[in-house]
């Protein structure tokens, strides 16, 4: 058996503590390789997902704040001067 190959009679554990789920690849240059995947991989990128919808979010709204308070300090400068 080759170092890349997977026994697939002994399921492996995830470091989360789940047994991984027995996968084959469809990428075109693994395609039919048996793997184990952990189902918390799924769960881990959703979660990323919505953190990073969130995060843009944020972005878009501290953008207009600074665009508000960019156009509030030109105001300021001109009354000044």
């Amino acid at each position: 058996m080759s170092q890349n190959s997977v026994n697939i009679e002994e399921a492996d554990i995830c470091k989360c503590g789940d047994y991984c789920r027995l996968k084959t690849s469809r990428s075109p240059l693994n395609s039919g390789r048996r793997f184990f995947g952990c189902k918390a991989s799924n769960r881990k990128v959703k979660e990323l997902e919505e953190e990073r919808d969130s995060l843009k979010f944020q972005l878009n709204e501290n953008e207009e704040k600074m665009m508000v308070l960019n156009k509030k300090l030109k105001e300021v400068k001109l009354q000044r001067d």
